[in-house]
């Protein structure tokens, strides 16, 4: 007996990983959303030098964290 190619488009399973996917992804957004106003009315109520010092902060910890990630990803690029 023959089997039948797999499609994706005929798993039941597979419209229920995709909303369950969609679901997490679209929730994150908000919560992102969420975090960056929050953080934007924390920041518009600061004086000025303290918003400065603070934006420089969230800065280097960003870019070390970009840093980081390229790194990682070089690394494993020549491991392969």
């Amino acid at each position: 007996m023959q089997r039948k190619p797999w499609k994706t488009s005929q798993c039941a399973w597979h419209d229920e990983v995709v909303a369950i996917q969609t679901t997490f992804v679209k929730e994150a957004f908000e919560h992102a959303v969420k975090h960056v106003q929050k953080f934007n009315e924390l920041l518009t109520a600061f004086p000025a030098e303290m918003t400065k010092t603070y934006q420089d902060a969230w800065l280097k910890s960003v870019d070390s964290t970009v840093k980081a990630t390229e790194t990682a990803s070089q690394n494993r690029r020549g491991k392969r």
